[in-house]
């Protein structure tokens, strides 16, 4: 017998699905961070920045790729991009991660995003134990 789909409301999914379906991830309700936890503008911003990424990954790209991440940072060799066309991200990370540093911003993951995968995405950051985690101007 098939699990039934939550129901829509006016056309929006229920919540936000820690595993996206369409990476296998199903509509019970351990794998669905309603809306009422989790605010539907800060749900749309996390898919602009991180499309169907699950939460380790993110947090990955937030431990070894910072620098190209963070659409606030400018690193050695970046191409320059016209501003509108990184404005809507800079909007997007203001929403979902406001002005925290590195290891904010992972927080914030962890906490409102990996939700039944916490200990996955912390494991993922014990091993990554003794990098340097840097300030969002680039500072340690």
């Amino acid at each position: 017998m098939h699990e039934r789909k939550p129901p829509k409301q006016n056309n929006k999914i229920r919540g936000h699905h820690v595993i996206p379906r369409t990476r296998g991830g199903n509509d019970s309700s351990g794998n669905i961070i309603p809306p009422d936890v989790l605010d539907p503008s800060v749900h749309r911003h996390w898919h602009k920045l991180f499309a169907n990424d699950m939460p380790e990954e993110v947090v990955a790209k937030l431990l070894l790729a910072w620098d190209v991440t963070n659409p606030f940072m400018k690193y050695p060799g970046s191409v320059e991009v016209k501003e509108d066309r990184i404005s809507g991200r800079k909007r997007a990370w203001k929403k979902v991660f406001g002005d925290e540093d590195q290891e904010g911003c992972i927080k914030i993951v962890i906490a409102k995003f990996s939700k039944g995968r916490e200990e996955v995405v912390r494991d993922l950051v014990r091993n990554f134990n003794g990098l340097n985690i840097k300030s969002k101007n680039g500072k340690k």
